[in-house]
């Protein structure tokens, strides 16, 4: 657990080792055990390696095939789904999926060690919220229908939770699909009707409304004036419900996305110059301004950034200005902030199984329906929608047959 890849591989062969001997003549006497195992995948799980998930994958099926002494349980199972959830691979979803049908298998055959549970579930959830495939928020949701359903029947081990909500959300918000702001709004809502009705498991925070708020920042290319006017009003929603809600107050997070939904959402002019105006001056009243605020203040509105920070910019130098530089009332509530990472590019010749390909043709053909959670919006929006479609054609439509040798897959960049 020292954090060290190296160590990790090391632990790996040790592991393949006392596996190998204690099959030998004389057997070794220290056999290694579930714990063990578990302990190696949870590392790997951790390390953010590229191929963390595949390592982590063939300890498991390794343990398989150890018996009894080494069999594994829950633990071992969700700690290589939640390595998938960490990995770029394209059919990571795909995988992490039939690790749970595994554990439902054995489960169902008897081994009560290996019965799925609410972080099974939301490590599921969060896989194919960050899988950038068609048709992922709506697997999203019928996962999540299917842990209430199993749950109202007696299953208390699946009661759905805040996170996985969401993580629904999140699958939302990074996909391409149309009226996605609505879609995020129904979801948040349903949550705070669940919280409402003292499902306290489903309450809402920070992360759930700054979700939600992305889901209105990157609106589908082509959206008209009145549709990007929707997405501003619903984000305006958003963030005024989170600052009355008392489920916790804006970050600097919720800051930046909520002005990236005004370059994105409002045209240039007197109006989205005053709402920047006053996003920033409350952004300032609550201690939140980070780095990434003044990032994307800089990139998104340069002449505001000039005019508005005139005083705390060094006009000789060439260094970006950092919030450290600004007046410590102005940042005191910052906590956690990290660079962002670079986004890591896709292996689009990474080999990917004939099965998944077909699951993952078969998810990407619900793109354009709405789940059980945002449903309500498909009557009012399906006239739209046609319309929509017949001017401009799915980016997928070309795409979701073109899968000879390797995979070439329209994945969400």
């Amino acid at each position: 657990k020292s954090g060290d890849v190296r160590a990790n591989a090391e632990a790996t062969k040790l592991l393949i080792w006392m596996s190998k001997r204690s099959r030998e003549e004389p057997p070794l006497q220290i056999k290694p055990n579930t714990r063990s195992f578990s302990t190696v995948i949870d590392c790997w799980a951790r390390s953010g390696v590229k191929d963390a998930a595949d390592k982590a994958e063939a300890l498991l099926a390794l343990m398989e095939k150890e018996g009894s002494d080494a069999r594994p349980n829950t633990v071992s199972f969700n700690s290589v789904i939640n390595a998938h959830s960490k990995s770029n691979a394209m059919d990571k979803a795909v995988r992490a999926e039939a690790l749970l049908n595994r554990m439902e298998e054995l489960y169902q055959g008897g081994n009560l060690d290996v019965k799925p549970d609410v972080w099974t579930y939301q490590s599921l959830l969060s896989t194919w919220s960050t899988s950038k495939v068609y048709g992922a928020p709506q697997r999203c949701e019928e996962i999540l229908k299917m842990m209430d359903v199993k749950y109202k029947a007696g299953d208390a081990d699946l009661k759905p939770n805040g996170h996985c909500f969401t993580a629904t959300i999140n699958a939302w918000s990074k996909s391409l699909e149309e009226d996605k702001a609505r879609s995020v709004y129904r979801i948040l809502q349903h949550m705070n009707k669940l919280y409402a009705e003292g499902n306290e498991d489903a309450k809402p925070n920070v992360q759930s409304y700054t979700a939600a708020l992305n889901g209105c920042a990157y609106p589908e290319e082509g959206e008209n004036e009145a549709e990007l006017r929707q997405c501003f009003d619903i984000a305006t929603l958003i963030l005024e419900e989170l600052r009355m809600s008392g489920f916790g107050q804006p970050t600097y997070l919720t800051y930046a996305t909520f002005l990236q939904v005004c370059a994105n959402c409002l045209p240039d002019g007197d109006e989205r110059n005053r709402v920047v105006r006053r996003t920033l001056d409350e952004c300032k009243r609550d201690g939140q301004i980070g780095d990434v605020v003044l990032q994307r203040l800089r990139t998104r509105f340069p002449a505001l950034y000039s005019e508005l920070l005139a005083e705390h910019i060094q006009k000789d130098s060439t260094d970006e200005l950092q919030s450290k530089h600004l007046p410590k009332e102005w940042r005191r509530n910052v906590s956690g902030e990290r660079k962002t990472p670079s986004s890591t590019k896709r292996d689009h010749n990474a080999k990917i199984e004939g099965k998944a390909i077909s699951k993952l043709k078969v998810i990407g053909r619900s793109r354009g329906a709405r789940g059980f959670y945002s449903k309500e919006m498909a009557s009012r929006n399906a006239s739209r929608n046609t319309s929509r479609n017949t001017k401009r054609p799915r980016r997928d439509e070309a795409a979701t047959d073109s899968f000879e040798g390797k995979v070439i897959i329209d994945l969400i960049e």
